[in-house]
């Protein structure tokens, strides 16, 4: 783990390059991904799809990065190991930065960010098969 980090409630941990690093919430990245993708429910979309410019995008807002290999640590790491990590940033800076509470959905009730709403109708739809 990185030393001498001081971690924040909202922020999310991330390994890449073999490292633990940290995604902080901040205000700008709020903005700068948001304007980039149109809201953050499209970048979470984005991020589900496995865009790696958005993808990239995220990690360089949370780590206030300008690093033009941010890319390709995502890519090494893994861009499905990314995922998580990235989607419960993007729940933080939807919610002032801070973690959504166990019981509240991302926006008042639009669910889990980890899950896509064509996943959980297939879930059902299994399910009642």
């Amino acid at each position: 783990m990185t030393e001498n980090v001081k971690v924040g409630a909202g922020d999310v941990p991330i390994k890449l390059d073999g490292k633990t690093h940290y995604l902080k919430p901040s205000a700008g990245a709020f903005h700068a991904i948001a304007r980039q993708y149109g809201g953050l429910v499209k970048a979470m979309d984005a991020v589900r799809a496995l865009d790696g410019d958005c993808m990239a995008l995220v990690v360089a807002q949370g780590l206030q990065s300008k690093s033009n290999k941010i890319g390709d640590y995502i890519y090494a790491a893994g861009p499905l190991n990314c995922m998580a990590p990235l989607l419960i940033y993007l729940s933080n800076l939807s919610n002032g930065g801070a973690p959504l509470k166990q019981d509240e959905g991302l926006g008042g009730g639009l669910g889990d960010p980890l899950e896509t709403t064509s996943s959980s109708q297939s879930t059902s739809t299994t399910a009642e098969s």
